[in-house]
């Protein structure tokens, strides 16, 4: 390939080498080949390192989310979309960027996960303030 980056072409390589020209190519796509399985490779294993990432940020915020903290609440929401995007588990992709923290949740934007989550979450802090009113 040091020879295709100085300009030559598959036949002056073979000249230059004194070998068929039919090397030459198969010789080429080899390395071609290798290179894209060492690019997929290396896209797998990106994938899994931002999956961890996206597990331990859920995991930092996850008890908070569950006693009803709405910040948390809403980076849980933000992760959970970064996951999707990530994973490719969108149908059709969602607008590009989430929305701005301070603007708060928009169901519309949301995936049904998200919903369920945020229901679920909804639930369980409704039952915690039923559960401290005096009797």
């Amino acid at each position: 390939m040091k020879y295709r980056a100085t300009g030559l072409n598959y036949r002056d390589i073979a000249a230059h080498l004194n070998v068929a020209l039919s090397t030459v190519h198969a010789d080429a796509k080899m390395v071609m080949e290798e290179a894209q399985t060492e690019t997929r490779e290396t896209a797998a294993q990106m994938i899994v390192l931002e999956s961890e990432r996206l597990d331990s940020a859920q995991f930092a915020i996850w008890q908070k989310a569950m006693k009803g903290d709405l910040k948390a609440i809403d980076r849980l929401l933000k992760i959970s979309h970064a996951r999707c995007l990530l994973l490719g588990l969108y149908k059709v992709p969602p607008r590009e960027d989430p929305p701005p923290a301070s603007g708060g949740i928009d169901p519309a934007l949301c995936s049904p996960d998200e919903l369920n989550l945020l229901l679920e979450i909804m639930q369980r802090q409704k039952e915690t303030r039923s559960d401290e009113k005096p009797r």
